[in-house]
């Protein structure tokens, strides 16, 4: 018998800048990685562009408008019944306040207190790329 393949999902994630401090989002407490923390993130759209879903994504579960800055790196990561590859984009604000769709909760922080919250582990796999873009 044929082993069934495991599903792989294309999504993104935005590392959103404003007034030196980066935007986390808290996940739902139910469903998957329930209550744990993250960069705003999503699904790409067939045919989307990765930058185009990076807007699109961020201004749906976030409310705000914003700017990419530069393309930091791409992830692969597996879970037990799918597979993701997250590229990451370095962002700024344009509009604000942030207006929740989705997650349950927000916080402005200093990069150097990410460590306090707990994140997913694919967030944890480009993190250090993305500290990297930042300080530079």
């Amino acid at each position: 018998m044929k082993p069934k393949s495991i599903p792989s999902h294309q999504l993104v994630a935005g590392v959103i800048i404003s007034n030196n401090k980066i935007l986390i989002t808290q996940r739902p407490e139910k469903g998957l990685l329930g209550g744990l923390w993250e960069f705003p993130s999503g699904q790409l759209k067939n045919n989307e562009l990765n930058h185009k879903a990076c807007l699109r994504i961020i201004k749906k579960s976030t409310g705000l408008h914003i700017e990419i800055l530069a393309y930091v790196t791409s992830i692969r990561h597996a879970y037990t019944h799918f597979k993701i590859e997250v590229d990451v984009f370095l962002c700024r604000t344009i509009s604000s306040p942030v207006q929740l769709n989705g997650p349950i909760d927000y916080r402005w922080i200093n990069i150097d207190d990410i460590s306090k919250y707990p994140l997913h582990k694919a967030n944890h796999k480009f993190l250090p790329h993305v500290l990297k873009a930042i300080k530079s």
